[in-house]
């Protein structure tokens, strides 16, 4: 297991729009984390951030020997690990201790599947084309006309972001999908069997 995270990257794990309580616990957890890093006695800030890395550490352990007790269950208890994934704040929780039981291009990959019907509904289409070593590129093809691009890469964000906060790097590669003129939309249609209007 990966050691726990520690810092300001702790609170994109438990960033949710609709809980607003949990949302104020991140900030506090945050600028708690803050004054520790400003403490001006080195020596008792090395102590408390050990501290803190160690409780850390021992929740890490205690989480993943449940998982690993449930998993030993058969079907019913790797249905119920599946499910405590799913869950926004267990899921966090697993993230920040990486033992997520979905490896991070499956996440990624879900989030994909999930945001192409709103992606379409902009005008383009996007695909996972890589992950390595935390860093997702994916592939973004939308029409020249540039309507809506910016609103449709907001979107690959959050959802990837959402589902993988472990996303070291996301690189939205965009490609320009051919606009059709006239004539080849006639010829299409005639090809087709259809004729022009």
């Amino acid at each position: 297991m990966g050691g726990a995270r520690f810092g300001s990257a702790v609170r994109p794990y438990f960033s949710m729009p609709n809980d607003k309580e949990l949302n104020q616990l991140g900030a506090r957890i945050e600028d708690l984390v803050r004054r520790v890093e400003n403490i001006a006695d080195p020596a008792v800030r090395a102590n408390v951030v050990t501290l803190l890395q160690s409780l850390l550490e021992l929740h890490g352990q205690a989480f993943a020997r449940v998982l690993d007790l449930l998993s030993q269950q058969g079907e019913s208890g790797r249905s119920i690990v599946q499910r405590l994934a799913q869950d926004d704040l267990v899921a966090g929780i697993l993230l920040l201790y990486d033992i997520h039981p979905d490896g991070l291009r499956n996440r990624v990959q879900r989030a994909v599947t999930e945001m192409q019907p709103q992606v379409r509904a902009g005008g383009g289409s996007v695909e996972l084309v890589a992950v390595e070593e935390g860093a997702v590129r994916v592939r973004l093809t939308a029409s020249g006309n540039g309507c809506g691009s910016g609103a449709i890469e907001k979107t690959i964000r959050d959802f990837i972001y959402s589902a993988a906060p472990d996303v070291g790097h996301l690189d939205i590669e965009k490609v320009e999908k051919p606009e059709l003129d006239n004539r080849q939309l006639v010829q299409l249609q005639v090809n087709a069997g259809i004729g022009p209007a």
